[in-house]
């Protein structure tokens, strides 16, 4: 988090943190719960962008046999 942001941040009236899926590291959400938790940065909204839709780790199923709905 560089310095200009939060020096920015005074004139603005949302911030975004835009966060890669699969790249951004765990602990960088530390960082925005830091400063939102602070009222550091006005509005602090974070978007998750590059999600592959395709696999989906977490859902739920049920079935018999071999049919699953």
């Amino acid at each position: 988090m560089a310095t200009d942001t939060q020096i920015i941040a005074r004139v603005a009236d949302a911030t975004l943190y835009i966060c890669r899926a699969n790249y951004t590291h765990k602990s960088d959400y530390l960082l925005i719960n830091n400063l939102q938790e602070h009222k550091r940065l006005p509005q602090l909204c974070t978007v998750i962008n590059g999600l592959d839709m395709k696999k989906k780790k977490y859902g739920y199923h049920y079935g018999y046999g071999k049919y699953t709905y």
